[in-house]
């Protein structure tokens, strides 16, 4: 849900003889006042950190497999000059969702279309490839010209993703379309010509919303944050505004393609002792924080940024426990 976030700042620094709220000799005499800021799930968490320990506080990052040799092409969607495809082309799997490695090149696959909304899909019982390794709830997907990919033999009602309801037998499964998705399907009996033309992956993974953070191996245009429109196993797909490079070979290494759900775009932190703050998978200790007074909750040290942070981390630096505040707010929906 959806709320405004009122963030004020008082900043005053001067050489009267005494402290006092109107001074005169201001060296520094800056205000903000950023109210109406739309924002989404502002909370705040009070924690308590033992000495010398670190304590996670929240992480968003998705875990792929990406290494440093894995290498990315990106293109231009044929169905929206926003869209652009980023596409495992070489080096280790980056492991965006599981692929189930089907291998139904020859075999004939059966479309059956339900009256509630739903689909059987079968191969014939001879068949020596076949549905094996899939499970309830995996995804499948039919590329074609519908999703910006290559000439199929299945029906453009047919293409794009399903979802598994159930795994009937290793030749027999029912789909549905994923949800928010509508229902579009016919019958019809198409020998494949490549195993591509029918691919199925887990549902766990990187997912729609998310984000990727790209920070390093390709052209500086693309260095930058984007939320994933499309995910399958070998691909995800962005939306761009700006104009992206079409390029070949990216290789972002093993720390310059992040992906991250429930980011925040907005991170207040007080601490009674002294710390440090890793943000964004920093581990070291650089980022310190001292309290104006240790121990005095009403003088404490504090870290704020307006900006993306999907994963933060306090260090207690001290030699007794430390308490801190952690306030955030996520971009509006």
């Amino acid at each position: 849900m959806d709320a405004f976030l009122n963030v004020t700042r008082k900043i005053q620094a001067y050489g009267d003889k005494t402290i006092n709220s109107n001074p005169r000799l201001r060296y520094v005499d800056w205000n903000r006042d950023n109210s109406g800021v739309i924002v989404s799930d502002p909370k705040s968490q009070a924690y308590e950190v033992d000495p010398g320990a670190t304590l996670l506080i929240f992480n968003g990052t998705r875990s792929t497999t990406i290494g440093v040799a894995t290498a990315f092409d990106v293109s231009l969607s044929s169905i929206d000059p926003s869209r652009y495809r980023f596409t495992w082309n070489g080096g280790s799997n980056p492991g965006l969702r599981t692929d189930r490695a089907l291998t139904l090149n020859t075999i004939a696959v059966t479309f059956t279309v339900n009256p509630n909304n739903t689909v059987n899909v079968t191969v014939p019982s001879l068949a020596p490839f076949d549905f094996t390794g899939m499970l309830g709830g995996d995804i499948v997907f039919i590329p074609g010209p519908t999703t910006g990919d290559g000439a199929t033999p299945f029906s453009v009602l047919n293409q794009g993703f399903w979802q598994v309801l159930a795994v009937i037998t290793t030749k027999n499964l029912v789909l549905a379309r994923p949800a928010g998705v509508s229902f579009d399907a016919t019958g019809e009996t198409q020998t494949l010509t490549s195993n591509s033309q029918f691919q199925a992956f887990s549902a766990n993974g990187v997912q729609v919303g998310d984000v990727v953070d790209i920070n390093n191996g390709f052209p500086l245009a693309i260095e930058r944050a984007f939320p994933i429109v499309t995910v399958t196993s070998t691909f995800f797909e962005v939306e761009s505004t700006l104009p992206l490079p079409v390029i070949a070979g990216n290789i972002p290494g093993t720390t310059g393609m992040v992906f991250y759900t429930n980011a925040k775009s907005y991170l207040y932190i007080e601490v009674d002792q002294e710390a440090a703050v890793q943000v964004n998978g920093d581990t070291g200790q650089s980022n310190r924080l001292s309290p104006i007074e240790p121990g005095n909750s009403d003088k404490p040290g504090w870290y704020e940024k307006f900006g993306v942070t999907w994963a933060l981390s306090i260090v207690n630096r001290s030699s007794v426990s430390l308490n801190a505040v952690v306030i955030t707010a996520e971009p509006a929906e």
